[in-house]
């Protein structure tokens, strides 16, 4: 399954645990939501870098895109 299908079947997930429709509005701050998720990411990559599941120089690559994401995430908070 390819990352849009995973994105848009999480999606529904959580629509569904809220008894809600897919279409239903976001209820929240997208934004602010994201800004709560990034950090978690990098902690799972530097996890996965820990236990040996990828490599440390990639690892720290991702880290630092998500980082990126994270500050141009932010200049909309």
């Amino acid at each position: 399954m390819d990352f849009d299908e995973r994105r848009l079947k999480k999606w529904r997930q959580g629509r569904r645990e809220r008894g809600l429709p897919d279409d239903a509005p976001f209820q929240g701050n997208p934004v602010l939501e994201a800004l709560d998720e990034t950090p978690d990411l990098a902690n799972y990559i530097e996890q996965a870098i820990h236990e040996g599941r990828i490599p440390e120089y990639v690892g720290r690559e991702l880290i630092r895109e998500v980082a990126s994401i994270d500050g141009a995430i932010g200049l909309y908070r």
